[in-house]
Formats: structure tokens, C-alpha cells, sequence
């Protein structure tokens, strides 16, 4: 479902104390498996009758950190209070069951659209939501439900809760409070626990490699620099483009070693290209957020130059914009360490997402790559010919270079050409390759 429910209770605020409670506090019954015997007997009646039925299993979202603070006989009154508060906001047909600490199961049965769902999840999250005063402690209570349909999604009981809570767990500290099952989720989920998997083979069993895309001078047509691009090679030799793996290695901080294979490997082929007389003025490398936060980045780069015979000024590192949102101290204090060095720094992919001023006036920068949106559309629109035309006056006012990605046809050079745009790489010009066929391109260009 994934809608999300705003919960405005202004003034609400339940009173409990365990001495005026209507009952017992439900416990998860030592039969009919974890689901308990109530929750599973209501499925399997909705299965052997050939009807729908969804499992709704919600949890007071911040119930680990109340225990911890409070102390367990705390959060067993909390989870009495909720049960109390939610006995008037539920019909008798929809008993609530224990299933773990925190954590709570109703079965809905006979809704038949997404609208009905929505009003049985917005009863259960906006009525137990709220402010609670448990036995003269102030707090506030949280749901979040996660929802799994019987036939759909399985008509197995436990597959049911295990479904349900992959939903719920997907919430994790978002606005919205409730989320239904999808199995697509589930598929995509498992392949990233794969790609995890291979990462770390792959790294072991030296299995990645770079590919090279040179930048060539817009007006004469030399060598310029090399942009070092990542691909994994799978076992059976297939390739697996940046875009599969990368945004993994960044979350799961996987990036940070995979860089520092990056900036080494870079190097040894530098270095090998200079061996065989064969000039590249730099690489350029792609350096995340999560690697500007490493400690050892500086270092790692110092030691890959030393040991290759380079200067720290053939490199240049490409970071996003992102890594200058909201920029740490660290951050500051890694770019400016890099750039002391020598390393040429330029963000990547400017004009697109959030381009700020303000960066390219105090963070120390050295180049602008201009994103390949905009030159798909010059020629066609006269704003963007006039926004690039734009971009490059400014990096030239600023004494910044400028790179201008995606060049995929004469149309688009002809423009640079036209705008003053000193450096370009594209699919038009070389598309990343391996170093054996860079090697036999820079053989051309010095017999050319």
C-alpha cells in the first residue's frame, strides 16, 4: 500500500496505570507456531472458506528505546496502555494478538479494496499514536504497520508474518506508517544480499577492473585525461555496470575498500602508460561521500603515488554534489588536504540536483563537469543553449575548468566548439575501454 497516514492528535493524551487495566496483557500463546493460535486459526478459517484476508502486524516503533531507557516492567505497561487505548477503536471481530515484545498482529477480514485497508490501518495507527502519561512517565507512543494479504501474497500462516514484517521493517525511520508486502521488494532485496555477496568474492579473487574513457580538447583533438570507470567481472565473465553495485558499496560502506583498490589500480596503469612513453596528463577518479568521511583516504593516495613514481597533480578526484550537502568538517578538512597535495578536485554531474553557488565560491575546486542532460537537449532549446553558454562564462570568471559529459554526436561538438567549452568526453569521441585498446588509442594519437 506504502500510503502514508499524518497523524494529528493535538491535546490526546492517555492516562494508564497498570492497577486500572481491563485485563491481562495478551502473551503469544505456546501453540500455533510464532503467529500465535488466534491470529493463525483466523487465517487458516479464511483459507479453508475461500475468502480474502490481510494480516496487519504493527509495533510501537520507538518500543526498544522506551525499554532501554525505562526498563522492561515499563515497556510491559506501555504495550497494556496501547492494548487499552486501542479495545474501543477495534470491532470484536478484530482481536488483537501479542506476537514479541513491541509488536502486535490483527487479522482484517472482508475488506475488498485498497480504500477499506486504508481505513483499518488508519484506525489502528492514529488511534494508538498518541501521547501517553504511563504510570506518571510522559511519552509518546508510535505505530507502524506492515501488511500481508491471504491468498496473494501466501495462505501460509508464519510465510504471512514473515511477509508482514518485511514490510513493516521496510518503513524503518520514514513519515509513513503503513506499507503493504511486495514481492518485488522481496526479489530486489535478496538480489542486493547477493550482489553483497559477490562484491566481496569479487574483490578477494581480483575480479573488478577499470575501463578508461578519455577527455579530449574540444578544438584540437589531443588526450586530455583519462576518467577511470569500475566494472565487476562476474565468474562466468559477464560484466556488471557501475550502476548495479555502486550505490550498494556506498550504503553498506563497501566503497570505501573497492576505493582504495580504485586509486592504487589507477595509478599502476598510469604508470605503466608513462613506462611505455605513452603521456596521459591525469585520471580522473570518482570519489563518494562515504569515502570523503574515510580517514585513510589522504594516505592511501600518497602511498598509490609514491610507490608508482607519480605526483599527487596526476590525479583528480570527481565528487558529487551530495557530498556537499550539508558538508561535515571532515569533508572540508579532506578536500582541502587533497587539494593541498596537489590532487585536482571537480564536481560531478553540475546543474542537476543541487547546485549551489555557494560551494563553488568556498570549497577548493578546480573543474566543473557539465551534466550530459544538458547537452542533449542544445540545438533544440534556446534557454538550455543559453543556461551552457551560461556555465561556461562562469567557470571561466571563476578560474575553474570546464568538462562537458555526454557527447554523442558532431552536432553537440560543433556547439561546444561554439560556446567555448575547452574539454569534452562522450560516446561520440571514445566510449570506456579497456586499457589494451587506451593503449593501442594512444599509440594512434602519437603516430597521428
Amino acid at each position: 500500500m506504502g500510503s502514508e497516514h499524518k497523524i494529528s492528535q493535538p491535546g490526546k493524551v492517555v492516562h494508564f496505570d497498570r492497577r486500572g487495566s481491563k485485563g491481562p496483557l495478551p502473551t503469544t500463546p505456546a501453540s500455533g507456531g510464532e503467529l500465535g493460535t488466534t491470529l493463525c486459526r483466523e487465517l487458516l478459517s479464511a483459507r479453508a472458506a475461500g475468502q480474502s484476508a490481510q494480516l496487519l502486524v504493527f509495533r510501537i516503533s520507538n518500543f526498544d528505546l522506551l525499554v532501554e531507557t525505562f526498563g522492561p516492567d515499563f515497556g510491559n505497561a506501555a504495550e497494556a496502555a496501547l492494548l487499552e487505548q486501542l479495545r474501543g477503536l477495534l470491532r470484536r471481530r478484530e482481536p488483537v494478538q501479542r506476537i514479541q515484545p513491541g509488536e502486535f498482529g490483527i487479522v482484517g477480514q472482508g475488506i475488498r479494496s485498497e480504500e477499506a485497508l486504508r481505513a483499518m490501518t488508519s484506525r489502528v495507527v492514529e488511534g494508538g499514536t498518541g501521547h501517553y502519561e504511563i504510570e506518571g512517565v510522559p511519552c509518546r507512543l508510535k505505530l507502524q504497520i506492515g501488511v500481508a494479504a491471504c491468498p496473494t501474497d501466501s495462505d501460509e500462516p508464519e510465510e504471512l508474518l514473515h511477509f508482514a514484517r518485511f514490510a513493516l521493517r521496510g518503513l524503518g525511520d520514514s513519515l509513513d506508517s503503513c506499507r503493504s508486502f511486495s514481492r518485488d521488494e522481496l526479489t530486489r532485496r535478496k538480489a542486493m544480499f547477493r550482489m553483497e555477496a559477490e562484491m566481496e568474492k569479487a574483490l578477494e579473487e581480483q575480479r573488478f577492473i577499470l575501463q578508461y574513457q578519455p577527455q579530449f580538447a574540444v578544438s584540437s583533438g589531443a588526450v586530455t585525461g583519462m576518467e577511470a570507470l569500475v566494472r565487476l567481472v562476474r565468474d562466468d565473465g559477464t560484466r556488471v555496470a557501475p550502476g548495479e553495485f555502486i550505490p550498494l558499496a556506498e550504503d553498506n560502506g563497501f566503497i570505501v575498500r573497492l576505493g582504495h583498490w580504485i586509486i592504487r589500480e589507477a595509478c599502476e596503469q598510469l604508470a605503466r602508460w608513462r613506462a611505455a612513453d605513452l603521456y596521459v596528463p591525469r585520471i580522473a577518479l570518482n570519489v563518494s561521500p562515504r569515502q570523503l568521511q574515510d580517514p585513510r583516504l589522504v594516505e592511501v593516495t600518497e602511498s598509490a603515488v609514491a610507490d608508482n613514481g607519480l605526483s599527487m597533480s596526476d590525479l583528480e578526484f570527481e565528487i558529487t554534489e551530495r557530498c556537499m550537502l550539508g558538508e561535515s568538517e571532515k569533508v572540508t578538512e579532506t578536500l582541502t588536504s587533497l587539494r593541498q597535495r596537489g590532487v585536482r578536485l571537480a564536481i560531478d554531474d553540475f546543474g542537476t540536483g543541487y547546485s549551489s553557488f555557494a560551494y563553488l565560491a568556498w570549497q577548493p575546486l578546480d573543474l566543473i563537469k557539465l551534466d550530459r542532460s544538458f547537452l542533449a537537449r542544445v540545438g533544440n532549446d534556446s534557454r538550455t543553449d543559453a543556461v551552457v553558454q551560461g556555465m561556461v562564462n562562469m567557470a571561466r570568471q571563476l578560474g575553474l575548468g570546464l568538462v562537458a559529459e555526454g557527447v554523442e554526436n558532431e552536432q553537440q561538438a560543433n556547439f561546444l566548439r561554439r560556446v567555448g567549452c575547452e574539454v569534452a568526453q562522450g560516446f561520440a569521441l571514445a566510449h570506456p575501454q579497456d586499457p589494451e585498446a587506451i593503449t593501442q588509442l594512444l599509440v594512434e594519437a602519437e603516430c597521428a
